[in-house]
């Protein structure tokens, strides 16, 4: 998930994701600058507070997108004031429990620049969630899914065709390639299940036995600039 060229340091859109939870919700916001700021750069700190808030404000309301409120106006001008720079606000989502034993935990990068929020019912405690949103956020491949919910068919369409150009030019009959191919989407699918992976704590363990009787709701993992 990389825009950079070869021996090219990676891009870094300027900005930050801010994290809140409150009793029966949570919340991401992005908020973009035009100036990268490093995590030791004071005015990172100004920016990271203005996110916080801002997510710590949009708690109440359905779950889905958040729309910033007129209000915030006042808290994005002061910050910008600040930082002596434009600050907008890019997106936000909202997650809210539906049961008594829903609980989130979050995890947002040192630089700001990846976060996770996870949903999950059940007897996970404060920390394991912590320790899940970390898996998620730092997961590679990144988790596409929870379970075995169906992916998009296109990405299983890219995948399939780039197994069969492998085989096609390893010289594999037609029927090797179908069974290679089989194979390679199963893996593929498996490796992009959140609950089928090692876990990065502790890989002689999976996400799933870590969870072990408490169900994962839904998970949002973001980066600064990457949408979809």
């Amino acid at each position: 998930m990389s825009d950079h060229a070869a021996n090219s340091p990676p891009k870094r859109t300027p900005g930050l994701i801010g994290a809140f939870i409150a009793a029966r919700a949570a919340v991401l916001v992005e908020l973009r600058t035009p100036t990268h700021y490093s995590a030791t750069d004071e005015r990172f700190a100004l920016l990271k507070h203005a996110a916080e808030h801002i997510a710590r404000e949009c708690a109440d309301g359905d779950a889905g997108p958040v729309e910033i409120a007129p209000e915030f106006d006042a808290s994005l001008k002061r910050v910008a004031g600040e930082l002596h720079e434009p600050v907008a606000f890019v997106r936000g989502i909202r997650l809210v429990a539906t049961e008594k034993a829903d609980r989130f935990g979050q995890y947002v990068h040192h630089d700001g620049k990846t976060a996770t929020l996870l949903h999950a019912r059940g007897a996970l405690d404060a920390q394991t969630m912590h320790n899940l949103c970390m898996h998620i956020t730092a997961a590679t491949p990144p988790p596409l899914r929870i379970d075995d919910e169906p992916l998009p068919r296109g990405l299983l369409e890219g995948e399939r065709r780039a197994q069969a150009s492998l085989a096609i030019n390893a010289g594999l009959s037609a029927e090797q390639t179908r069974a290679l191919v089989e194979r390679a989407l199963e893996t593929f699918a498996s490796g992009v299940s959140l609950l089928d992976q090692p876990f990065a704590l502790d890989p002689s363990k999976t996400v799933r036995q870590v969870v072990g009787r408490s169900r994962v709701i839904e998970f949002v993992r973001w980066r600064v600039g990457v949408h979809g």
